[in-house]
């Protein structure tokens, strides 16, 4: 893994950019957001979108004020190395080991409770996090152009199943379109703020690896990803309240149960595998670029010599910590719920606004220092 002479195209990000936002969401956003505001989900999404909106442009104003650099090197540069040190080691670092080691829990609990209820968790967390080393070895252009392919195969099969499902589509489920209680739809768009948007702080790392010629087209192709993961997330999320309706918030994998109520003609029938696989695909993509992202924090923090052996190190740490934090499915979820969306935005939107504000305010005061 080479983090100096690695170079990608503004579509290249942008695929990597979409890929996370959407890879894993499509299947685990809907139930929870409709659990919590009921069919008006959608409003939640956007809203929720429009608040990843404004903490995308402030990243992309670091970045411009800071060319060709990551956060690391911003952060050194507007607070220091000591707090820079601490501040990482305190907000960002854990909730990237959290990511990383919920993303492979989330596998394992979707393969043991729906396809292979025998077989242990640690198979599946240790076989995805095997790939996903052995994938950020190779490389972040590897990974773009990979991912690209990936990407297109996992919305083919999203399409096929949201198309096939219309027959069963009953539009009164959306009604009443407009909240009566706003608190519910509140409280949607801030989960569904802190998964996935408020993940787009990862990206900090990755955006000086965007070739030079192309550094203007970041913040086009960035909005561009982010509208088109809003409209897939919407339709996502639409189609599950349109089929089940007010249960709709109690299903756990609503995508892969929606897969199973397809029947065509007695000819395509039961065709959940296609979500399943969509969904081992997402996370597959999801986790490797978390992988590829912590690497690179603990590279940049520490000074080191980029090496292989500290990927592996890292994807050691996120099966270990899966292992020791999964006492049962419930008290898992209950983390999920509750402890995710209350850690994530001091995790990562406080690190980037404190940056932003000491930005703004040095920017000011050497404003008004100089002469007119």
């Amino acid at each position: 893994m080479d983090t100096k002479g690695s170079t990608i195209s503004a579509r290249q990000l942008g695929v990597l950019f979409f890929t996370y936002l959407t890879g894993s969401s499509i299947i685990n956003i809907p139930g929870p957001i409709i659990g919590v505001a009921n069919n008006n989900a959608w409003l939640s999404i956007l809203l929720s979108w429009i608040a990843g909106c404004l903490l995308l442009t402030g990243m992309l104003y670091l970045h411009k004020r800071f060319p060709r650099t990551d956060f690391i090197e911003i952060s050194n540069s507007l607070i220091g190395k000591v707090a820079t040190f601490i501040l990482v080691i305190i907000l960002p670092l854990p909730y990237i080991i959290h990511i990383g080691t919920g993303i492979t829990l989330d596998v394992g609990l979707f393969m043991e409770s729906t396809m292979m209820s025998e077989t242990p968790i640690y198979i599946f967390t240790s076989t995805i996090l095997v790939v996903a080393v052995l994938t950020v070895m190779s490389g972040i252009e590897v990974i773009s152009q990979m991912f690209a392919l990936l990407l297109v195969t996992l919305l083919v099969f999203v399409s096929i199943v949201l198309v096939l499902s219309i027959p069963d589509y009953d539009f009164s489920n959306l009604k009443p379109l407009i909240p009566s209680k706003i608190k519910p739809v509140i409280l949607g768009a801030y989960m569904s703020f802190s998964f996935p948007y408020a993940e787009l702080f990862l990206f900090s790392m990755l955006i000086p690896f965007v070739k030079e010629d192309e550094q203007k087209r970041i913040p086009k192709v960035m909005f561009v990803s982010m509208t088109l993961n809003l409209i897939v997330l919407i339709l996502v999320t639409t189609s599950t309240i349109l089929v089940f309706g007010p249960f709709a918030g109690d299903r756990k994998f609503p995508m892969f149960e929606l897969a199973r109520m397809i029947e065509v003609q007695e000819i395509v029938q039961r065709i959940e595998s296609v979500i399943g696989m969509s969904l081992i695909v997402g996370s597959f993509m999801k986790v490797t670029i978390t992988l590829y992202v912590m690497n690179l924090f603990v590279v940049r923090l520490f000074n080191l010599r980029d090496s292989r052996l500290l990927i592996l190190i890292v994807g050691m740490i996120f099966f270990l910590n899966g292992k020791a934090s999964f006492t049962g499915i419930r008290k898992w979820v209950e983390t999920v719920s509750y402890l995710g969306p209350m850690w994530e935005p001091f995790a990562f939107v406080l690190p980037l606004a404190l940056l932003l504000a000491v930005s703004v305010l040095r920017r000011n005061l050497v404003q008004a220092r100089s002469p007119n």
